[in-house]
């Protein structure tokens, strides 16, 4: 056998015993896992109908955007959360199905794909957060809307 069929089998062999690369995503950083937490919070607490919780979470000078009627501020679109609350004959509950996060300085961008379970219905939808860290904490700045047709 020549030394380049030696070396060439010594090389396969090397290659065949390497551990596999790790297809495990990498740890989030600290900033993430703040801002995962407050995505949970958020829909944790309207789908409690915890308002007060849930109104904490935006800024005070956020816009809330529907795709299909136009921006929103802060307390006339709180109260069209207490409304939809009342008014449902089932009890309402959002969920996140997955979460993007993309994070830069003090800003943060959010895209989360959800699930609403109306209780005769489920409807599902996009949120497109940005959120700032301001006064020590994540706040929404701004927040479009996004159902499925």
């Amino acid at each position: 056998m020549s030394r380049g069929v030696v070396l060439l089998a010594a090389i396969a062999l090397t290659a065949c015993h390497r551990q596999p690369l790790s297809s495990a995503p990498p740890e989030p950083s600290p900033r993430e896992v703040e801002v995962r937490k407050f995505i949970n919070s958020y829909f944790e607490s309207w789908s409690t109908k915890d308002l007060k919780t849930y109104g904490a979470c935006f800024h005070s000078r956020a816009r809330v955007w529907f795709t299909d009627q136009g921006p929103m501020e802060k307390a006339p679109f709180l109260e069209s959360q207490r409304q939809a609350h009342v008014t449902s004959a089932y009890p309402l509950k959002e969920v996140p199905l997955s979460t993007e996060v993309t994070i830069k300085g003090d800003l943060a961008h959010v895209n989360v794909y959800w699930e609403l379970d109306r209780g005769n219905g489920r409807v599902r939808g996009y949120d497109f957060f940005t959120l700032v860290f301001a006064e020590g904490r994540w706040q929404i700045i701004a927040l479009v809307f996004n159902q499925e047709s």
